[in-house]
């Protein structure tokens, strides 16, 4: 049997089915990492026994759920774009008619899915960043981020194709500005502290204290800071290759929070950090 296809129609369906499966290999092998980091948060945090163990633990595994079923809803949007390929090389028409009801009830499954993927990657930025910015309000004040998060439920949409381009892009900048400012302001307060006790002589322990609340949140956070400049660069060439960033983004969101629990469960605790500070800085007297 023999079909035919108006090529322009089935070389774009084609050229979609590609871009979704690189993005689906691509969050399939972000999604690895971030089991891996699951895993091993749920081993340290089972054998932590300290305060606020369950609350971290209820957390790991919200995010869990969150990054699991964006995961799936990748897969089955990438699937669903298979079988619209298929039902159009399958349809026996001389198909510039592409309002079929087998293809109309594929592409309105896809929106559908996408849609969810996006309320999910929301849901998964907002717990995000409710830990940084716990992280921040240990060290600083909680207007700057506060003020920022509150976009967080319409900027963290990477990729709403519906979206005009000056709102688009709008999105992008806040968003990016959000996360930056909530990773970057804990980090800096801490080194700022840390200056300060330079200055008076602190003990080789509380320094290295310090430097380790700063790994903590600036390491975990470098993936994600890599991820936001590179949408910010790329985002008004609207080039092929930058379909796959989303993807990443949607994955970084649950693996950087993550990286921050691995550090907590192993005993590194920024509260930790905040009280040796107040009650255990030793003073050495001013020389004249």
């Amino acid at each position: 049997m023999n079909y035919v296809v108006e090529s322009s129609i089935f070389q774009e369906a084609s050229f979609q089915m590609t871009l979704y499966g690189v993005n689906a290999c691509v969050e399939l092998v972000c999604y690895g990492i971030y089991v891996s980091l699951f895993v091993l948060a749920i081993h340290i945090l089972a054998r932590r026994k300290a305060a606020g163990n369950k609350l971290l633990v209820l957390y790991t595994c919200t995010v869990a759920i969150f990054g699991t079923a964006q995961a799936v809803l990748c897969l089955a949007q990438t699937a669903q774009i298979v079988r619209f390929v298929v039902v159009l090389v399958e349809e026996d028409t001389a198909s510039s008619d592409v309002t079929s009801p087998n293809l109309l009830k594929l592409r309105a499954t896809a929106a559908s899915l996408a849609m969810g993927q996006q309320l999910i990657f929301a849901g998964n930025n907002l717990l995000a960043d409710s830990l940084f910015v716990e992280f921040v309000s240990l060290f600083c004040d909680l207007g700057v981020p506060v003020e920022t998060n509150r976009f967080t439920w319409d900027a963290n949409d990477f990729h709403l194709r519906r979206a005009a381009p000056p709102y688009s892009n709008f999105r992008v900048t806040d968003s990016s500005v959000q996360e930056l400012d909530s990773l970057s302001a804990p980090g800096g307060r801490i080194w700022w502290i840390r200056r300060d006790a330079l200055r008076v002589g602190t003990a080789k322990e509380l320094l290295s204290r310090y430097n380790m609340a700063i790994a903590m949140i600036l390491e975990s956070g470098a993936f994600y800071a890599m991820v936001v400049t590179a949408i910010i660069i790329t985002a008004p060439t609207a080039a092929n290759y930058t379909f796959v960033l989303p993807g990443i983004a949607m994955n970084v969101v649950s693996i950087a929070p993550t990286m921050i629990i691995v550090r907590v469960g192993l005993g590194h605790n920024v509260q930790d950090i905040v009280d040796n500070r107040r009650r255990d800085l030793p003073l050495t007297p001013l020389q004249g």
